[in-house]
């Protein structure tokens, strides 16, 4: 009965310090005590999986926890006069919250974490953490894919305030790992975190921004197998084409099959890298490189074939082609008479 009678009157005096503090408590004030005073914002940020990289539409999505800090000088109270309580915790949305912003976001969830409670201390002190599922804006360069590597970055920053109302600071100098998971394509690598100051054309105010990096190295060990080694594998068969005896009617049809098999496997990379001509990847000019190859091959063997059937028919090979192929041709591949 004690504990009960207890209990209740922790409930009431939170209760009672709940609407003490939301008395005349105005959320679009800054919580300072004179208005030439900055807020010190604290944001540190846990990565916890890289859930997507879309190279076509250059999009990061992930899943990170937000953690921010700050002080609020219109929600503090002595402990003592309300059964011992340090900390409460109240809806973000009943109180102020710096309107830090991520610059290069491109979801919509990001107003949604809103939801999520704020913890109060007794000093004043308000710490917010909030999951967020985030789409960001990366910019790719695909020249050495596979074995490429991306830096992708989340700008946060202010929106409304500059520097002198609201200064934006790091806690750690790189992301929390702890929670990590780790990715079946995508290597982290790294996570640095650059602090900037900003000044634009428009303002003489200062605008500090945090840059969170995420270093990845993509894992290429499924386009080895799945794309390269199966395109080396073709390459090499298109050499046994000039095996075959011209009798056995299939030199064209193994040519051609071949030559449309690594067609394919380009068109497989056209399809994963983004629709731009800025940056071509090697692996196209590789593809590109063999299909030249392949469709020569074609050619000659149409060729071969061609001459072949001439001695059925008594024609005369022509005399400047006898000199380009057993001359020129033969000297080259290293055959004699």
């Amino acid at each position: 009965l004690g504990m009960l009678m207890q209990y209740c009157r922790a409930n009431e005096a939170e209760r009672r310090l709940t609407n003490v503090l939301m008395t005349d408590y105005l959320t679009n004030v800054r919580p300072v005590v004179h208005h030439d005073m900055t807020v010190t914002v604290t944001l540190d940020l846990a990565i916890n999986m890289i859930i997507d990289l879309d190279e076509r539409n250059q999009l990061l999505k992930s899943n990170v926890w937000l953690r921010m800090h700050w002080i609020d000088t219109h929600l503090t109270w002595n402990s003592s006069e309300y059964e011992g309580i340090q900390n409460i915790r109240l809806p973000v949305s009943k109180i102020w919250r710096p309107d830090i912003t991520l610059y290069n976001d491109v979801s919509e969830d990001l107003p949604q974490i809103e939801t999520y409670l704020a913890t109060i201390r007794s000093d004043g002190g308000v710490s917010w953490y909030a999951p967020a599922v985030l789409s960001s804006s990366c910019p790719l360069d695909v020249t050495y894919f596979p074995w490429d590597q991306q830096v992708c970055s989340m700008t946060w920053g202010s929106w409304s305030f500059d520097g002198t109302k609201v200064n934006l600071l790091n806690k750690s100098s790189k992301w929390d790992m702890t929670a990590f998971l780790e990715n079946g394509e995508w290597e982290l690598l790294d996570t640095p975190l650059i602090r900037h100051v900003n000044n634009f054309l428009c303002c003489v105010e200062p605008y500090p921004t945090l840059e969170f990096q995420m270093i990845i190295k993509r894992k290429s060990l499924y386009y080895v197998t799945n794309l390269i080694l199966p395109c080396a594998f073709s390459t090499i068969c298109a050499l046994l084409v000039f095996w075959l005896p011209p009798e056995s009617g299939e030199k064209v049809a193994l040519s051609v099959t071949i030559l449309l098999t690594v067609t394919v496997f380009l068109l497989m990379v056209a399809e994963a890298m983004p629709a731009q001509s800025l940056v071509i990847p090697i692996i196209s000019w590789y593809f590109l490189g063999i299909i030249f190859i392949l469709s020569l091959s074609s050619a000659l063997t149409v060729i071969i074939l061609n001459f072949h059937h001439r001695g059925d028919l008594r024609e005369e090979v022509p005399a400047w082609m006898k000199v380009v192929i057993l001359e020129w041709l033969a000297a080259t591949v290293g055959m004699t008479k």
